[in-house]
């Protein structure tokens, strides 16, 4: 019924009616998308299926504030990035406040960064070193340029 994106207008208004199928067809069409957009941001696989779910959640939930202005994928899209830039943000608080523990207990050691062991699908079979020399100096550029060349 719905089979592509094209369709924005009346798959939209097929699930603002609570068609079941509209909703499932939403999903399929974009969950490759959310998750791929949420998985280069956030390194992590679990971590990308859960913020990929609460995208969909919250996409659903707030469909009617949709102004059509842009695609629905772009708007789509943008609830990713907020929701991975979001996950990053709480990450770095966590980290912060680690480190403030362990000034407080006196510790000489200084805490090594912890900085993620990631290996994406689309390099697991080639260049595994490269990707994570990569990955690694990605991890270390400031915030606003990470996120814009993984957004690129």
């Amino acid at each position: 019924m719905y089979a592509t994106p094209e369709n924005d207008n009346a798959l939209i208004t097929a699930i603002q009616s609570g068609n079941q199928k509209a909703v499932e067809q939403f999903i399929n069409i974009y969950k490759a998308r959310v998750y791929n957009t949420v998985l280069g941001m956030v390194h992590n696989a679990e971590d990308a299926e859960e913020l990929a779910q609460d995208v969909f959640i919250k996409a659903l939930e707030t469909l009617d504030n949709f102004k059509g202005d842009a695609k629905l994928s772009t708007w789509l899209y943008r609830i990713a990035v907020n929701k991975s830039l979001d996950h990053i943000k709480k990450g770095q608080r966590k980290k912060r406040f680690a480190f403030l523990v362990s000034i407080n207990k006196n510790s000489d050691e200084s805490p090594a960064p912890n900085l993620p062991h990631f290996i994406h699908p689309g390099w697991q079979l080639e260049n595994k070193e490269l990707g994570m020399q990569l990955f690694k100096a990605i991890n270390q550029l400031p915030s606003k340029q990470k996120t814009a060349l993984t957004l690129n």
